[in-house]
């Protein structure tokens, strides 16, 4: 990678808050961190997160068939992230907000499968899919934040999975980089897909301001249709006023033949 793509990708993260820990820390956590800021959380090492998105995308893609290759986020504003990656790679996404007891070991469940990775969005939220993948045997990558727990974890993407922009923009990168080991993508090539296609969005406030954006064309409507009433009077006045002269001029008119008469 040249310096001034990796430059670009160290602003991307910075912008996106991906380097900002939580104020606790694992103590398995701390060679991924540099200190603390202002505010007391801890900062990941910024060169250290590409470094592991990039080792992580290269396990990813290692697989023959990426439907092999599950990714599993329980946290909502996570889950847009993980469809689109799973979109973009050919990934089995797995994003729900309860996973089922068994997916992994039980063959009797109707959900029952064997992939071969395993990547979680949180091992401390997702931690019934780190410890099934455990017990068969199954590597799992972890996007882990600095309090995050690493048992049972084998990869770790270190960075602030709690924000939604951070997660969007790790998973954008992990697609990137699979996609670029694929032959999908030229290493040199800038991906045309924006990081905001992996954000989550709150639905609410989608309706809401698509109702405000309704109002206002309403209110812009009205106010077209009063000023064009306006304009219509006012061109019906003119003219009334007009025709009041016309008719007045003729009368005159009459008057004066009259009296030469």
């Amino acid at each position: 990678m040249s310096s001034d793509r990796q430059q670009s990708d160290i602003l991307r993260l910075l912008a996106a808050n991906v380097h900002l820990g939580a104020e606790k820390i694992n103590h398995n956590m701390k060679p991924f961190v540099e200190g603390k800021n202002s505010s007391g959380s801890y900062i990941f090492k910024a060169d250290e997160i590409l470094r592991r998105i990039k080792l992580a995308a290269r396990v990813i893609a290692s697989i023959h068939n990426l439907n092999d290759v599950i990714v599993v986020c329980a946290k909502e504003h996570g889950q847009r992230a993980v469809y689109k990656f799973g979109q973009y790679t050919g990934c089995t996404a797995s994003a729900s907000s309860r996973w089922i007891p068994g997916t992994l070991t039980n063959q009797m469940t109707k959900k029952f499968q064997e992939p071969r990775l395993l990547v979680v969005a949180d091992p401390k939220n997702d931690s019934q899919a780190v410890i099934e993948a455990s017990y068969v045997n199954i590597p799992t990558i972890a996007l882990c934040n600095t309090d995050a727990p690493l048992d049972y974890v084998d990869i770790v993407i270190p960075c602030n999975n709690r924000v939604p922009k951070a997660i969007a923009t790790v998973f954008w990168f992990l697609a990137r980089e699979v996609m670029i080991l694929r032959g999908q993508l030229k290493a040199n090539q800038e991906w045309s897909e924006l990081v905001d296609l992996f954000i989550a969005r709150d639905l609410e406030t989608i309706r809401s301001q698509q109702e405000s954006l309704r109002k206002e064309e309403e209110e812009a409507n009205r106010e077209e249709a009063a000023k064009a009433e306006d304009k219509k009077a006012v061109v019906s006045g003119e003219k009334q006023e007009e025709d009041w002269w016309l008719y007045l001029t003729f009368e005159s008119l009459f008057d004066w033949t009259r009296i030469i008469l």
